[in-house]
């Protein structure tokens, strides 16, 4: 149980490098597709490497099916999610779509209480609640203009929603469970690589054309290695373990909002101590949610 609370929120604290990568990159004239085909080729072909030395699955066929097909769903739906949310924040207001999305995490919380008897205690409840509320100020704290997108933002949301809830499902299952970090990760890259090609499909000659010059990039490169290293440690060796860990536990739904709220608390702790950015009293709120998210969950 401490394993799975400690990795979800290293997890969650890792995701402030996802987010500035998916930021960081449009800026640089980077495509966000064409570096989530670099960086999930880059992970597959890792994932196909290292599996088979580590051992193939050894459980039955239902385990694998389960595993295959929740893995490449979630990164499909996951790669939507980046894609609409990133569409919403160039259009809208940043902090209300931000919001919106992370949001989705009440998915797979109520996925566990309602589908697997995930006990849904007074404590736990009220952590949910804050955690909820906390992103919903942090939204509102960015302030702005009023946003145009939210088709877009509340699409992304249930992609986030279905996507996180695939990407749990396993752990719920024995037969599944077993099937290592290193195969669940490929499953997820391969999802992802399809939802590039999905995207891309009316222009697919076109886009394998840019390939070879985009492979010329110093840039590309610069993004893909930052967020291939970012999945090597969040998915290989904390995410499904960690995941798995509070399944064991009877505590499965909590490991998305634990990540949610750790990725909120890293994000406002760097603004706070590092970009030294002054806050009003609806953040500090805010964050005192937050907090009471975090210690909540993981004392329920």
């Amino acid at each position: 149980m401490l394993f799975g609370i400690t990795a979800m929120i290293l997890v969650g604290a890792s995701w402030t490098v996802c987010g500035y990568v998916m930021g960081r990159a449009p800026k640089e004239k980077v495509e966000i597709p064409t570096l989530l085909f670099f960086s999930m080729s880059f992970m597959l072909l890792l994932s196909l490497i290292t599996g088979p030395v580590q051992g193939f699955p050894q459980t039955t066929c239902k385990g694998i099916m389960i595993v295959a097909l929740s893995q490449i769903l979630s990164g499909f739906f996951n790669f939507w999610q980046l894609d609409w949310m990133s569409k919403a924040m160039q259009k809208g207001n940043n902090g209300i779509v931000w919001s919106i999305v992370q949001s989705g995490f009440i998915f797979p919380f109520f996925m566990g209480i309602i589908f697997f008897s995930v006990p849904l205690t007074f404590l736990r409840l009220l952590a949910f609640l804050a955690a909820l509320l906390s992103v919903a100020l942090f939204g509102i704290a960015q302030g702005g203009k009023g946003s145009r997108v939210l088709i877009i933002a509340f699409a992304a949301f249930f992609m986030t929603g279905i996507s996180q809830s695939l990407s749990n499902l396993p752990s719920y299952f024995p037969e599944a469970e077993c099937v290592s970090s290193i195969w669940r990760t490929a499953g997820v890259s391969c999802g992802f690589l399809l939802g590039v090609l999905f995207r891309k499909y009316r222009k697919l000659p076109e886009f394998f054309r840019t390939i070879p010059a985009a492979a010329g990039n110093p840039k590309i490169w610069k993004f893909t290695f930052l967020m291939v290293g970012l999945e090597l440690f969040a998915h290989y060796l904390l995410l499904f373990p960690g995941m798995d860990s509070l399944s064991k536990a009877g505590a499965g739904a909590i490991a998305y909002p634990l990540m949610v709220c750790s990725c909120l608390l890293v994000f406002d702790l760097i603004s706070i101590f590092i970009l030294k950015e002054k806050h009003r009293p609806v953040q500090w709120a805010a964050l005192a949610l937050c907090f009471a998210g975090v210690a909540g969950l993981s004392l329920g």
